[in-house]
């Protein structure tokens, strides 16, 4: 097999590789991480990237030829200027590759890297320091916590918290893709391992730096996460929970020394991992519901982590019962054609008064239109609101339709059809991003799912959404949508809008308690003994609900 050369901009680095190597293995391993949301299968049109031959007039050979898959997202004006999906790209011959900002994992990256010193920061008390870390598909969480005084029977809570992407995206935006590298490939499952585990000892070594204090002045670390995310975290092969019955590896709790987990704190410290309760709903889940007392209320309470899975839990102290509905990461921005993280240039809320359309951009802190980061694309509680908005100003109909019968000429002139594509304009400058018919299917696909094992939750119990007294939202991105919206959309209906209360960082939140205190790892690892867990791809329900729970209706 022959060599080719690649030749990386604006980097100005070169690879050698043997020929027919994927050029996103070849970018993988050379430490230039993508954006990948489909997990580089061809079918979400993020990793745009410029080829063009090396040091030699002509074109790239046929094997390298655009295929269908790149068409479906390119032109063919894009595509004769070199723009190219750099997943679908096998290299046979020397190149040059030019990667833009837009096509790299972290994006513009601000608003995913951040930290907050809540604490004295005078180094370790009596109690001790510990981390806690909520390991989010999307994002990580860390948190540096004050350990109990056992003198005077007291915890000095967070000091300092930090926030990170996870790497791991590169791989893919939801667990399905996550676990797929790992069956295509076995070495995939120690590559994502040990991109978590970068990540969050890049975290511990930015909290401690900041603190004033060493890595192995943190005694401990607790971590919460979803079940792929911990099996993944912990190098533990995640295949099962992907074939039925979807079974995890592993339930119980797990405790591996620092050491042994590669986590940069005292060498003697202890890594513990929350127990899992299935194959979809994971320790995330459980340290949302301990640290939100779900188990303690004499009322019943309904618990939505809204996220690239949407996990549900319902009931009281008398009985709690989970399910995962497969939401798909259409609420966190992939998926949909122009849907971003939440960073610096993503539409984060719409408002449509008449004719007019109000848009909150992350990074615009006075809210003129002259000033703030270019809008680049939309986030999800963007996309909740847009569609909201366009339900109630008729543009989008019931069944889910972009219609044309709409009252104000304006927002008429804003519905496009770009070839096959029919789009609503959100904002155009230079080129346009908006809310397209596909982008509408894909929340109606998201919210019904999440939407039909909440009523499968009901049903189970017997009870209605009247004997609802609380929902509480969980989640880093759930902590930015309007209830207004949630209704809106249909994802919950009216009946409980005033009900709505946000929780934040609820995972983050159970660790905190979890890592410093041993009877709360004992009171969570009953509690996860306790849930009842609703598998919804084999319950008879599920489907004729979906179908009915896909319009936009209450």
């Amino acid at each position: 097999m022959g060599k080719v050369r690649i030749d990386l901009l604006p980097e100005g680095t070169s690879i050698e590789a043997d020929s027919s190597t994927p050029l996103i293995d070849l970018l993988k391993e050379s430490g230039v991480l993508l954006n990948l949301p489909c997990g580089g299968e061809g079918r979400c049109g993020k990793c745009i990237v410029k080829v063009a031959p090396r040091g030699a007039p002509g074109g790239l050979p046929d094997d390298m030829a655009p295929g269908e898959d790149e068409r479906r997202f390119l032109s063919e004006k894009s595509l004769k200027s070199g723009l190219r999906l750099a997943c679908r790209i096998n290299v046979t011959a020397d190149i040059e590759v030019t990667i833009p900002q837009s096509s790299r994992l972290a994006g513009a990256g601000r608003a995913w890297e951040g930290m907050d010193i809540v604490g004295s920061g005078e180094g370790p008390g009596a109690g001790g320091l510990y981390l806690a870390v909520d390991v989010g598909t999307t994002s990580i969480a860390a948190a540096v916590v004050e350990g109990k005084d056992e003198a005077f029977d007291t915890a000095g809570g967070i000091i300092a918290h930090a926030s990170a992407l996870n790497p791991q995206i590169t791989f893919g935006a939801d667990v399905i893709s996550r676990i797929n590298a790992v069956s295509k490939d076995g070495e995939n499952l120690g590559g994502q391992q040990e991109l978590v585990l970068n990540a969050v000892n890049g975290l511990i070594d930015k909290l401690t730096g900041q603190l004033g204090i060493e890595p192995a002045d943190i005694e401990g670390a607790a971590f919460a996460g979803n079940p792929t995310m911990e099996h993944l975290l912990l190098g533990i092969d995640p295949i099962s929970i992907a074939r039925a019955p979807f079974a995890p590896a592993f339930t119980g709790a797990v405790r591996r020394s620092a050491v042994e987990l590669g986590l940069n704190i005292d060498p003697n410290g202890e890594a513990y991992v929350f127990p899992v309760i299935s194959g979809y709903v994971g320790g995330d889940t459980l340290a949302f519901v301990w640290s939100s007392r779900i188990h303690e209320s004499q009322d019943i309470i309904l618990g939505i982590d809204i996220g690239t899975n949407g996990e549900i839990v319902l009931g009281n102290k008398e009985r709690l019962l989970a399910c995962s509905a497969a939401a798909g990461p259409a609420f966190e921005g992939s998926q949909i054609r122009d849907g971003m993280r939440a960073d610096f240039g993503a539409i984060e809320g719409v408002v449509i008064k008449g004719d007019e359309i109000e848009l909150k951009i992350k990074g615009n802190n006075d809210g003129s239109k002259d000033s703030g980061p270019k809008v680049i694309g939309i986030c999800g509680s963007g996309i909740f609101d847009a569609v909201d908005q366009l339900i109630k100003a008729n543009v989008v109909e019931v069944s889910g339709r972009i219609t044309k019968k709409v009252d104000s000429q304006r927002l008429t002139e804003r519905i496009r059809k770009n070839g096959p594509v029919t789009e609503f304009v959100l904002h155009e400058d230079g080129s346009s991003i908006g809310i397209t018919q596909k982008d509408i299917r894909e929340v109606q696909l998201a919210k019904g799912a999440m939407r039909s094992g909440a009523e499968i939750l009901l049903a189970e119990i017997g009870i209605g959404w009247g004997d609802i007294k609380t929902v509480l939202i969980a989640g880093a991105f759930g902590n930015f949508l309007k209830p207004e919206s949630i209704v809106g959309v249909g994802l919950l209906p009216k009946q409980v809008g005033d009900k709505i209360r946000f929780v934040g960082d609820a995972a983050l939140t159970g660790a905190v308690e979890a890592v410093v205190d041993p009877a709360a790892r004992e009171g969570i690892e009953r509690l996860a003994k306790s849930i009842d867990y609703i598998e919804l791809s084999s319950d008879k329900r599920f489907n004729d609900i979906f179908i009915e729970r896909l319009s936009f209706s209450d």
